[in-house]
């Protein structure tokens, strides 16, 4: 009976040392840190900003803890492991399991199961907005080309888990892709151009293209642009080296070691890179020079450019590649550049119907209007102003309205009292029926109108000035 009581205290005492050692060995410097996009709870605070008592002190101090305990992330692999080999479920939030251990985004799953798909207005009011860059480029003959990374299971859904079957209903991928032949805006069909490829572009364990892939992107980027040359990226030799650390598989498997193929050309690239910190892929701007190659690009990219920004620093003469959002179109233009280029993955699409571009609003054609001056009035609208805004030189003017009658594809003019605009058919206020315009500084002279149609049959909106 005394050998089984001194059994019990050793379990029991092991126990308790083994619960404490997550916690101890944060006193001793053994905490964990953030792995792949992590981003780990802030320290603690007795006190609010205003320099009042923090009633949230205690909650904050156990996020934090919990996420920096020792170990956590050595017990968030293992976890992850077991419940991935034994019952096929993720245990990250982030990440879906699914077959022959291909991971997949979460992010994504509205999209395959067309669950969460924008409105035509919605839908419209993107490609018109990317309309209106094209024309603003066009004007100053710089090119323009607008493209999506397709979700990697919009391209490989055989490796999908069992998340249920997707609706009868087309995704927004698709919608775009119509809306924008309707506008005539330049587009590169990126999913089209994959899904005739036999070859696996994307890595199992992470949501973006290889190295292969980026360079099939390039080549098809050149072509689309009419700048066709003999040398295609994608064609030249290489060889396959396991370096390659999955963001989908470190999300799941923080400690992991597992290791993917990944293509390694054995052409050298030619670009100097001089922004500094070269090789860092996620930088918010990077810029590049490369001897002996002509034009400029100027491209607004998201985490797919990672890979892809090499190729196309080496095929133009300099290049300037932007994580910003919105799109500072304006700088853009004003920065020399031949060619601008937007890249976005399929899965942000509803990105462009919330981030206005940054960049005036183009004035209206006056053949356009019509017989604007007889328009009767059929809504109303509610609109703030921002002067000074974040485009020096103009103020913001944006808001929503409503119509008896709406279009999906009606466009909005604006007027401070003096000359005729179009505004961007998006904007960050509830609702489809939304508008946002930067204009002259003077134009504010005080008499707002609003006109919504097309080929000459406006409604005229009452509008109504809030507080900034």
């Amino acid at each position: 009976m005394k050998g089984k009581k001194i059994g019990y205290a050793v379990f029991i005492l092991f126990f308790f040392i083994l619960c404490c050692v997550p916690s101890l060995g944060m006193l001793v410097g053994k905490q964990a840190q953030p792995a792949a996009n992590e981003i780990l709870a802030a320290p603690p605070s007795l006190f609010d900003p205003e320099g009042g008592w923090n009633s949230q002190v205690l909650q904050q101090a156990t996020d934090y803890i919990a996420d920096r305990f020792a170990f956590r992330q050595e017990m968030v692999s293992v976890n992850g492991f077991l419940q991935a080999k034994l019952f096929g479920r993720s245990a990250a939030d982030q990440v879906l399991v699914g077959k022959e251990d291909w991971l997949f985004y979460d992010e994504t799953k509205g999209d395959y199961l067309r669950t969460q798909v924008l409105s035509q207005r919605e839908i419209q009011g993107i490609a018109r907005s990317l309309k209106l860059i094209q024309n603003s480029c066009e004007e100053q003959g710089i090119q323009f080309l607008f493209m999506t990374a397709p979700n990697k299971n919009s391209l490989y859904p055989q490796y999908m888990p069992d998340v249920g079957k997707p609706l009868e209903k087309e995704k927004n991928l698709t919608l775009l892709q119509r809306a924008l032949e309707k506008e005539g805006v330049r587009y590169l069909d990126l999913e089209s151009l994959f899904l005739q490829q036999d070859e696996i572009l994307y890595f199992h364990g992470d949501s973006h293209w290889n190295n292969k892939g980026a360079a099939f992107a390039r080549d098809w980027i050149m072509e689309a642009l009419g700048r066709q040359e003999e040398m295609k990226w994608s064609q030249q030799p290489y060889t396959l080296k396991k370096t390659h650390l999955g963001d989908l598989y470190e999300m799941l498997y923080p400690k992991g070691k597992g290791l993917e193929e990944e293509v390694h050309f054995e052409r050298d690239f030619a670009y100097e890179d001089v922004s500094g910190q070269e090789g860092d892929g996620d930088r918010m701007l990077i810029q590049t020079l490369c001897q002996g190659k002509e034009g400029a690009l100027y491209m607004f990219r998201d985490s797919f450019g990672n890979a892809l920004y090499p190729f196309l620093a080496d095929s133009f003469g300099s290049s300037v590649f932007s994580r910003s959002i919105p799109y500072d179109v304006s700088g853009a233009v004003k920065s020399g550049a031949d060619t601008l280029m937007i890249e976005i993955v399929e899965r942000n699409i509803s990105w462009l119907k919330t981030y206005v571009p940054l960049m005036q609003a183009p004035p209206a054609d006056p053949q356009e209007l019509g017989e604007a001056g007889s328009a009767e009035v059929c809504g109303s609208a509610r609109a703030v102003i921002e002067s000074p805004c974040d485009l020096e030189g103009c103020l913001k003017i944006s808001g929503s309205y409503s119509l008896k009658e709406p279009g999906d594809d009606d466009r909005v003019l604006i007027s401070g009292g003096g000359a005729w605009y179009e505004a961007f058919p998006i904007g960050s206020e509830e609702g489809e029926l939304v508008f946002t315009a930067y204009l002259p500084l003077e134009e504010n002279r005080g008499n707002w109108q609003i006109l919504v149609g097309k080929d000459g049959l406006w409604s005229r909106i009452h509008v109504t000035i809030g507080e900034n």
